[in-house]
């Protein structure tokens, strides 16, 4: 991830949290450690992730700088949210969040 993406994610981040909603940045991760992989987080699971009143309504966010696609982790992970009647928003910007919803 570079620095660009950080920086937006930052955005949303500062927005959401001003808004009052609990939000937080979702990190994933894979640990080589000897000849074990440890996962942690779900692999494909949205950046940022906020939980929208009044009826705590799941809302993922996955941040990608222009020109940068979604993994096909990501297109499954977007589809089980969205299945399950989740809000999932794909952001280059804070713009996309806040005309989003």
């Amino acid at each position: 991830m570079g620095e660009e993406e950080n920086r937006i994610q930052k955005q949303i981040l500062e927005y959401l949290l001003a808004l009052g909603l609990s939000a937080w940045r979702n990190n994933t991760a894979g640990i080589k450690k000897g000849s074990r992989f440890i996962r942690c987080g779900i692999k494909g699971s949205a950046d940022i992730i906020a939980i929208l009143p009044p009826n705590g309504r799941f809302l993922g966010i996955e941040v990608k700088v222009p020109g940068k696609k979604q993994s096909d982790d990501q297109i499954d992970w977007q589809a089980e949210v969205e299945a399950a009647g989740g809000l999932y928003l794909l952001a280059e910007n804070l713009e996309d969040v806040v005309e989003g919803w």
